[in-house]
């Protein structure tokens, strides 16, 4: 349940273009594939499309938990590999 809360809260938080905040640490996080790095310690791996988490991706938080799945303009979507 926290890490559902987590996601929300980051996703909302988040959901404007992400290259924006200059987390972008590896990659192409505009269109393309790359690492963002978000002031919370959190960390996304994956696909974007105009900047935002757009297709298969990886958020990682700073618990050590992540979410796998799919992404489309920054929002989850519910084919999912889930949380581990």
């Amino acid at each position: 349940m926290k890490n559902i809360l987590l996601l929300v809260l980051f996703i909302t938080g988040s959901y404007g273009v992400l290259v924006a905040q200059n987390g972008c640490v590896k990659g192409n996080c505009l269109n393309g594939q790359g690492t963002y790095e978000f002031p919370s310690g959190s960390r996304y791996v994956g696909d974007f499309e105009d900047g935002k988490m757009h297709g298969k991706g990886i958020l990682y938080f700073p618990d050590g938990s992540k979410y796998i799945g799919n992404w489309v303009q920054s929002t989850r979507r519910q084919r999912t590999y889930g949380f581990r």
